[in-house]
């Protein structure tokens, strides 16, 4: 009965602090870049009935029932070996510590049902059994999100400043502080590849574009520029001897590491799979 107050507390004082008062003013506009092997189209997000005012943009506010929903997920996705949980990554834990890790990941649509997901992460992740851990992707869930659109996430595990920042596109986000973790001053373990979960018994979806992997780049979803950092300015590209393989369902889900390809896609990895009956 306490825990359960106790938790009803932490997620009220959340909410005050995710749902903020909505800003009317924009002071800078984001970057937009482009190379000279890529072309854009311009794309317009917009409310079919009710229109925000000039200088908004719409925001989904998040509920209690989000929060609960979230923590369940998180919380459940995170465990390896749980029922119905199933990976393919390649893992480099080669140097003694890492300070962190980069890469470029394709996006898939895939198909699942309400009661699975399916992602893509990359990560660091420190302690016994993983016990502090940061991943960054993009994950099908509509368990979590009611809609069975692609989303970008992040998630951590919570038991000088020594903090995580998280950098998107070359443009620093926001940081991690470490007063979060238990042990993660630095990490011993990073990661990129994929995870499926499941109801218990019940069939796995696709993980990444539902394609083994193949080395070609627009069939199977993958990873490109890979590297890791093992102090705060030297970024490493992992070579063969570095990493190691984990697929604990090869037959439905299956991750490749090839090195290095070339320079358009540098140090590469791929992964993914149809998923199906794959035991739990």
């Amino acid at each position: 009965m306490q825990s359960t107050l106790m938790e009803d507390l932490e997620i009220e004082k959340e909410l005050k602090l995710i749902n903020k008062a909505p800003v009317k003013t924009i002071y800078k506009y984001p970057s937009f870049r482009t190379s000279k092997k890529t072309s854009s189209t311009k794309a317009i997000l917009g409310i079919q009935k009710d229109e925000c005012p000039i200088g908004t943009v719409p925001i989904k506010r998040t509920t209690k029932d989000d929060l609960i929903r979230g923590k369940s997920y998180f919380n459940n996705g995170l465990i390896d070996h749980m029922h119905g949980n199933h990976y393919a990554e390649v893992i480099s834990g080669y140097f003694p510590y890492y300070n962190g890790v980069h890469g470029t990941s394709s996006i898939y649509n895939v198909s699942v049902t309400n009661d699975q997901s399916s992602c893509s992460v990359m990560y660091v992740r420190n302690g016994p059994d993983s016990t502090n851990y940061i991943g960054m992707g993009w994950h099908v869930a509509p368990e979590l999100y009611n809609d069975y659109a692609p989303h970008v996430y992040i998630v951590w595990t919570d038991l000088e400043t020594k903090n995580w920042w998280l950098n998107m596109q070359d443009e620093m986000l926001g940081y991690f502080p470490a007063s979060l973790f238990s042990d993660l001053n630095y990490a011993g373990e990073v990661g990129w590849g994929g995870r499926t979960s499941t109801s218990l018994s019940s069939p796995s979806p696709p993980m990444g574009s539902g394609v083994f992997p193949d080395n070609v780049y627009n069939h199977a979803s993958y990873f490109t520029h890979v590297s890791f950092q093992i102090n705060s300015t030297e970024r490493l590209e992992p070579e063969t001897y570095t990493v190691k393989t984990f697929n604990d369902k090869p037959d439905c889900f299956f991750a490749e590491y090839y090195g290095f390809l070339d320079e358009e896609f540098r140090y590469s990895l791929q992964f993914g799979g149809p998923g199906g009956n794959c035991g739990d």
